[in-house]
């Protein structure tokens, strides 16, 4: 037996005492690190969802109407004279009901540990063993890809939203796994159809990055001849297939926010030229892989950008030419403002490089292990399809917005952990220790310095971001 995968689920309660003592760890020291370092919200919608989506609840249920919250609902009637909508009710009413009792950040805080514990024993349950749970719980938590949670609380939301996805992908076990799924397995799976149905537009992302991993899956599968699995991939993506155009079928006539010119989220379709389409389109894609891709890296030279435009301001880098060409010296600050963008083209062929050996790898063998890597992989590009759609803004010049990516990092988080842990299982307890250790410490150390280079980012597209923590005014203290 393998040294690493001795702490697979086994049955019986007393299997649980183990798991349920190293969550309890966990969480304990997730906990403090979320208390102590987390930075402190910006006024007035730090941690807090937006006040016209709550205004809009209280005159629902004030009204006696809470029942028209299960369908698409106006709370903004701003951009352009077209309403904005939301769809929401698993996920905001949870929030509403939550920030009523509670401050924010005890919310916060509260579905951080929630989503850890949930997502761990998700996991474990599924036969993952406590090494990959303990470090996919850590990934999502301790990523910073919801830092902008500090300046609009509205991306406590994604907390509930992993917890959904998470269950859905526990819920399709049965089917990719080739069994019979019992009555059990099917109401499990409507269950967590339902709840990601009614979680906000965001699950698009998730269920177009699990469908394009099922098609290719399926295709491999069809290859080589893996009938029993083909037809466990065709339950999975018809469910969730028939879920999407459902959503879409019915979303699509509040859609208004997407048509009016002018909009923060107005589509690439109203381009009156296919060049600018196309071009939205890549420098989207480019934009939210390389936000994916660098989530768990502190500040680094060249893979974060420049670090003059990190530590200097504006007027000190142009300072810098000395007068010459001053029609155009603000082409030498955009120049180091952008740099990131060389590190986002080298990570994006490292990427695809990974996802091309794994392709061909299943298809020459049909490797298990490498088709949830491809597989994995593949849901990470498909997963910015929510937004691949929407025009390039000045707030997305620059790779701070992360919950615009909040699920492709899912999809990371689980490949990550997932290789770190196979990566394991073929070398010695003590490397893999080293490995694991050192992953985690990497993602904490990110979780502290990130911050404040996502606040100066945010700063370039003209938004607000917060960094400032209790532990950074301990620190400053101290110095």
């Amino acid at each position: 037996m393998d040294h690493h995968r001795q702490d697979h689920a086994a049955a019986g309660p007393r299997a649980w005492k183990k798991p349920l003592a190293v969550l309890f760890l966990l969480l304990a020291g997730l906990g403090g690190l979320l208390y102590v370092a987390s930075p402190y919200a910006a006024k007035p919608y730090g941690l807090v969802v937006t006040p016209s989506a709550i205004a809009a609840i209280d005159e629902a249920f004030d009204g006696g109407y809470a029942w028209k919250l299960l369908l698409p609902y106006a709370y903004n009637k701003g951009d352009g004279g077209y309403a904005r909508y939301a769809w929401a009710p698993s996920s905001l009413i949870p929030l509403y009901l939550l920030e009523k009792t509670l401050p924010p950040k005890a919310v916060y805080m509260g579905l951080a540990l929630f989503m850890a514990g949930f997502v761990f024993l998700l996991t474990f349950k599924a036969g993952g063993g406590l090494s990959l749970a303990a470090l996919v719980s850590i990934f999502l938590t301790l990523g910073t890809h919801l830092h902008y949670n500090f300046t609009m609380g509205n991306t406590n939301l994604f907390y509930l939203v992993y917890c959904y996805a998470a269950l859905h992908l526990y819920a399709l076990l049965p089917w990719l796994r080739g069994r019979q799924p019992s009555r059990g397995d099917r109401l499990l799976l409507a269950l967590a159809l339902i709840l990601l149905f009614f979680s906000g537009d965001h699950w698009l992302a998730y269920i177009c990055g699990l469908l394009g991993a099922l098609m290719a899956v399926a295709g491999l599968s069809l290859k080589h001849g893996q009938e029993k699995m083909l037809r466990g991939l065709y339950g999975a993506g018809g469910s969730a297939l028939g879920a999407l155009a459902l959503y879409v079928a019915v979303r699509s006539l509040y859609a208004g926010e997407h048509l009016a010119p002018g909009t923060e989220e107005e589509l690439i379709f109203a381009h009156q030229s296919m060049l600018l389409m196309v071009d939205d389109f890549f420098n989207n894609f480019m934009t939210f892989l390389y936000m994916v891709l660098s989530v768990f890296l502190p500040p680094l030279p060249f893979l974060d950008g420049s670090q003059s435009a990190l530590f200097l301001s504006e007027a000190q880098v142009l300072a810098g030419q000395n007068g010459y060409h001053p029609s155009h010296t603000q082409l030498v600050w955009y120049s180091h403002v952008f740099m990131w963008r060389y590190a986002a083209g080298l990570l994006a062929a490292c990427f695809f490089w990974r996802l091309w050996r794994w392709f061909e790898e299943a298809r020459r063998h049909f490797s298990r292990d490498a088709l949830v890597k491809l597989s994995l992989g593949l849901a990470v590009c498909g997963s910015f399809s929510f937004y691949l759609l929407i025009k390039m803004r000045p707030y997305n010049s620059m790779p701070a917005l992360g919950y615009k990516t909040a699920l492709g990092v899912f999809f990371f988080s689980l490949l990550c952990a997932y290789v770190i842990v196979r990566r394991g299982e073929r070398t010695s307890r003590r490397r893999f220790r080293l490995l694991y250790g050192g992953c985690i410490g990497l993602v904490v150390i990110s979780f502290l310095t990130r911050p404040f280079m996502l606040t100066r980012w945010l700063a370039v597209d003209g938004l607000v971001g917060m960094w400032r923590s209790p532990l950074t005014d301990f620190l400053r203290g101290l110095w």
